[in-house]
């Protein structure tokens, strides 16, 4: 969810601004590798069991990706002279859905730990990408994932008349 709009501006800024592109991607690389490390020591020195210590690279990552897609949206907004949104609030609506699904699998008795799997899994994909489309997607968005007519069934713009 973090990442959506960094993934999204750098499709843009791989064509307008490749360096400043591949400079932010490394620094950003290279905060969520000390950050990872801060994290984990200072978990460590609060006494903190390993299992919340494997926690913080993964608290690290997605600080850095939030971050990146913040930056990126920004640089991008600035080179195009038009707003770049980094913040789509169907996403937030998503993921929390997602998280009350998965929330659901995981409550389920340690000895149907497969079913978390097999089909909690589907379910926490299924519901995120479901409120994905109905109400983040406009008719645009909806446009990209639409059927292409073959290049017997496609018109000539304007003019009606099929491509022979």
């Amino acid at each position: 969810m973090l990442a959506s709009t960094g993934a999204v501006c750098e499709s843009a800024l791989v064509y307008t601004a490749r360096h400043r592109n591949l400079i932010i991607s490394m620094v950003m690389l290279a905060f969520q590798i000390g950050l990872s490390f801060v994290f984990i020591f200072t978990m460590r020195a609060l006494g903190w069991t390993v299992n919340y210590q494997a926690a913080g690279p993964g608290l690290a990552l997605m600080l850095s990706l939030g971050l990146t897609s913040i930056i990126k949206a920004r640089l991008l907004g600035r080179i195009l002279g038009a707003p770049v949104s980094p913040w789509r609030w169907p996403l937030v609506w998503a993921a929390l859905a997602a998280i009350a699904v998965g929330s659901v699998f995981t409550a389920l008795p340690r000895r149907y730990e497969w079913a978390e799997l097999v089909f909690g899994e589907p379910a926490i994909a299924a519901t995120y990408l479901y409120i994905l489309w109905r109400w983040a997607f406009g008719p645009a968005d909806r446009a990209l994932f639409g059927r292409m007519p073959r290049a017997d069934e496609a018109t000539l713009p304007n003019l009606g008349a099929p491509i022979r």
